[in-house]
């Protein structure tokens, strides 16, 4: 990935093709639009009710029990 960053800086990835472990979900998939987007979904869904793990907002929260090795979400989703 570091390759492609340094090629398109500020750039960004199509959601279902990324890593769910991408440490910077928001700079690779939303870029520089991640800061607009994030307020814009705490006025919108301000109780976080829709989420995926590289959604807007999902930084809030973390899967109960979640390895950071593995990618497995299987357990309780827990607001942060």
């Amino acid at each position: 990935m570091g390759r492609l960053r340094d090629i398109a800086p500020g750039g960004g990835g199509y959601g279902n093709e990324g890593d769910v472990m991408e440490p910077d979900f928001g700079q690779a998939f939303f870029g520089s639009n991640y800061g607009r987007l994030y307020e814009l979904k705490k006025k919108i869904d301000p109780w976080g009710v829709f989420y995926a793990p590289t959604a807007v907002g999902s930084e809030d929260w973390y899967i109960a029990r979640q390895e950071d090795w593995l990618t497995l979400q299987t357990d309780r989703l827990c607001r942060k």
